[in-house]
């Protein structure tokens, strides 16, 4: 069973698919069986043996990580991955508030999980999370805050509040906007943080959503 090095802790709708899909094009890193593996908030009572699973061990000399943008809102997930390694290489993704809370309300109507307009939703929004993060911290067994997941909006993207759960760990910060306009750059600044060699590869935008009202495009 392998053991990841790195792990993209968020956040979602902020171009999490495309960060981890190059940095597996690094000849030294090979993808877990799964993307989004989701153990440290949905899946923690499975087990480390689980988690291991997930991820090939029969690949001498290369590195190995996950991507589950749903960690960086939940504390609970910080606490656990904490007591599982604390010299995990964390990156966090981040992109303007603004887009990235549209773009999750047009992922969630698509995904029919939204009946509400926008506007309802965002007024509506601390009513429908209350006390949902809460209980995972409190309850004595792996809860996961589905309410919380399906109905945070300007919460989920409040990167200065959520940040502080993970200040403890080696966390690399980089934008959507940066990726897009110097993926080089970025996608290097990456490869240093979890100590690979720099590497020029054919970057990738990936994993776009539609704008329901007007069949735009918003980057994932």
């Amino acid at each position: 069973m392998g053991k990841p090095s790195f792990i993209i802790i968020g956040s979602e709708r902020c171009g999490t698919t495309s960060l981890y899909h190059n940095i597996c094009q690094h000849p030294k890193v090979y993808k877990a069986y799964t993307k989004e593996i989701e153990f440290f908030n949905r899946y923690y009572d499975r087990g480390e043996s689980w988690y291991h699973m997930q991820f090939d061990n029969k690949r001498p000399g290369m590195i190995t990580g996950e991507a589950t943008p749903e960690y960086f809102w939940n504390p609970a997930a910080a606490l656990r991955m904490w007591y599982y390694n604390q010299n995990l290489k964390l990156i966090l993704i981040t992109r303007h508030p603004e887009e990235a809370i549209k773009s999750r309300y047009n992922q969630q109507v698509v995904r029919n999980c939204e009946n509400l307009s926008f506007q309802q939703a965002l007024a509506f929004e601390k009513v429908r999370i209350a006390g949902d993060i809460e209980r995972a911290l409190t309850l004595p067994y792996c809860y996961y805050p589905a309410l919380y997941a399906e109905h945070a909006y300007k919460d989920r993207y409040d990167f200065d509040k959520h940040i502080h759960y993970w200040k403890k760990f080696d966390l690399l910060v980089v934008s959507l906007e940066d990726l897009k306009a110097k993926p080089n750059e970025v996608m290097n600044s990456v490869f240093l943080h979890i100590r690979l060699d720099y590497y020029q590869g054919r970057w990738l935008h990936m994993n776009k959503g539609v704008d329901p009202a007007n069949d735009d495009l918003c980057a994932a």
